[in-house]
């Protein structure tokens, strides 16, 4: 019976651990570099940020708190796009902080895994000249985030990256072998439930 007892606790506790996640932010706080210098790639919890098309700068004269990252028209194409990707592969993206600087922004996100598109969305607002915080409009989870700014003001910003990612890398047959404890460990409560009444 100590074995069916350490089947069911360890068969619940593996299940648990596989539905554990918590959240990863990338809030550019050790970015270096002076304000307006090329902004080109930053690693914060295991999340790698890379400016991929257009141009995007340090920001170290406003930020939610400085330093953060902007783009736009006034520094060099109104079009922008940064890629985020986790070195502990998969993961779902919560939200951000942008701001629009004197004038409106349009944003989309597009979330992919293995190469294939998982999901697109766009949405924007009117000019802020104060960070918001925007939420993902899709929850699933991907290998690669972009973020593309279409900046119709002198420039916008980002800030505070926020994503939630599994606490542990499980190999793929994890999930089964969880499955498979738990159902072995209820198997052996019923039995013993059974035999005491049987007593």
């Amino acid at each position: 019976m100590q074995k069916m007892k350490f089947a069911l606790s360890t068969g619940i506790a593996f299940g648990l651990m596989l539905g554990a996640a918590h959240a990863a932010t990338v809030t550019f706080n050790n970015l270096g570099g002076n304000n307006k210098d090329i902004f080109t790639s930053y690693t914060e919890n295991g999340f790698t940020v890379t400016n991929t098309d257009g141009q995007f700068f340090v920001g170290t004269n406003f930020g939610n708190p400085v330093p953060d990252i902007f783009a736009g028209p006034l520094f060099g194409p109104a079009t922008d796009s940064i890629t985020v990707t986790s070195s502990s592969g998969l993961f779902a993206f919560s939200s951000l902080d942008l701001s629009a600087n004197s004038g409106g922004l349009e944003y989309t996100v597009t979330g992919s895994a293995g190469g294939s598109q998982v999901y697109t969305y766009s949405s924007g607002f009117a000019k802020s000249n104060a960070f918001l915080s925007v939420s993902s409009l899709n929850s699933a989870k991907v290998d690669t985030l972009k973020i593309t700014l279409d900046v119709g003001g002198t420039s916008a910003n980002i800030d505070n990256l926020s994503f939630n990612v599994s606490s542990v890398p499980l190999p793929a047959s994890a999930p089964m072998f969880g499955a498979a404890l738990m159902a072995l460990g209820a198997v052996g409560y019923g039995m013993k439930r059974k035999a005491k009444a049987a007593a």
